[in-house]
């Protein structure tokens, strides 16, 4: 059970990167018309701490997989949809439609599956 606190983690930390992020370009579109105002956007601190987010969530994947079976830990990865769709809609006030709330739901049931199988395997050796 420990894989699963560590990837909730991991997917927290890269939900809060995304989140910072698109605080950041709904207030201020990227400009890439000229290289100041690239500069300055990637200099904006909710891009700056957003990276940080986002980096040390990919540090926690790293560790994920050099510890865990990659079999477990990339599927588990994607609650960090799951969270992301979550911040679009209670953040954001993005409408979710019903083909993302069956996809959600499927992902959730298929990382419910996955972590049963898992148990099983642990058990059986």
């Amino acid at each position: 059970m420990k894989v699963v606190y560590l990837v909730l983690v991991s997917s927290l930390l890269g939900t809060l990167g995304n989140m910072l992020w698109k605080m950041q370009f709904s207030r201020q579109p990227l400009d890439l018309s000229s290289i100041p105002s690239i500069v300055s956007t990637f200099l904006s601190w909710k891009v700056l701490i957003g990276g940080i987010f986002y980096f040390c969530s990919m540090i926690m994947f790293f560790y994920l997989l050099s510890n865990f079976r990659m079999s477990v830990i990339i599927p588990l990865q994607s609650i960090t949809y799951i969270l992301n769709l979550f911040v679009a809609f209670a953040l954001f006030k993005e409408k979710i439609s019903v083909g993302q709330m069956l996809g959600t739901i499927i992902i959730m049931a298929g990382i419910i599956v996955l972590l049963r199988a898992n148990d099983a395997a642990v058990e059986t050796g």
